[in-house]
């Protein structure tokens, strides 16, 4: 039988106006989170790379596609090419949730679609005009559509929750600087928002406080909405730091 985490349930009117969520899941150690990051990040960097490769395809095909209608490689490129992005893209998002937990902003997958779209748009626009050409497109289309991938998985993110620690948009806390993780309902209509509060002892450069945030006291904090945050996933991510002292608090 596998060590449970220490379950937390203190009264409401007795903390002073919050929760404390109980929650009772398998004890992992912190050298067996990582284990297990590592062993599915090999697929995931695979599928990531079928990802590239196909919207790299897809990109190039269409752009060939729309100088000439008629030209059937550059629709079979397009249609291989968009094959390969949508299965490693389904690829990812089956392997990631197992090492990590991460909420990204409203219509993100949208988002990556609009971004994708502008860059084929551009990588078209610089061919019509005969800027880019041979060898040259390739690396520009390459580095463009990689690019934009980067692009949208740094800004899109708004939580994520690993092995390593918690990352409140672009700022990485640490599990050895945490002391609890605290949650609450947001200002705006069907908003979540989280923060950590840390161990004593522990700075970090606080996050610039946004409009409409509740959390203000805390150094970090983020606003989600409620429909992608879900409390057992945050007692999944509690576990993978491999202690049993943080706390997951839900203020009313």
């Amino acid at each position: 039988m596998p060590q449970r985490l220490l379950a937390f349930a203190i009264d409401f009117r007795s903390t002073g106006g919050f929760d404390i969520v109980s929650h009772s899941v398998p004890a992992i150690s912190r050298a067996q989170a990582i284990s297990n990051r590592q062993s599915a990040a090999s697929r995931a960097f695979w599928l990531f790379m079928l990802t590239a490769f196909g919207a790299v395809t897809a990109a190039v095909g269409i752009s060939f596609a729309v100088v000439d209608p008629s030209a059937a490689p550059a629709w079979i490129a397009s249609l291989i090419g968009v094959g390969c992005a949508v299965a490693g893209f389904v690829g990812c998002r089956r392997v990631m949730p197992r090492v990590r937990y991460r909420i990204t902003t409203v219509f993100s997958g949208l988002r990556l679609v609009a971004v994708l779209g502008c860059v084929v748009l551009a990588i078209w626009g610089l061919g019509a005009a005969h800027l880019i050409s041979g060898r040259v497109a390739k690396s520009v289309i390459i580095a463009a559509v990689l690019g934009a991938l980067v692009f949208h998985l740094s800004t899109s993110t708004l939580f994520m929750g690993d092995c390593n620690g918690l990352l409140f948009r672009k700022t990485l806390v640490h599990w050895d600087s945490v002391a609890q993780v605290v949650y609450t309902v947001g200002a705006g209509a069907g908003t979540v928002e989280i923060g950590a509060r840390l161990r004593p002892g522990v700075n970090i450069k606080a996050m610039p406080v946004r409009d409409g945030q509740v959390l203000v006291d805390l150094p970090v904090r983020t606003v989600v909405s409620r429909s992608k945050f879900d409390v057992d996933r945050m007692r999944w991510v509690l576990n993978q730091s491999g202690r049993q002292d943080i706390a997951l608090v839900q203020l009313p």
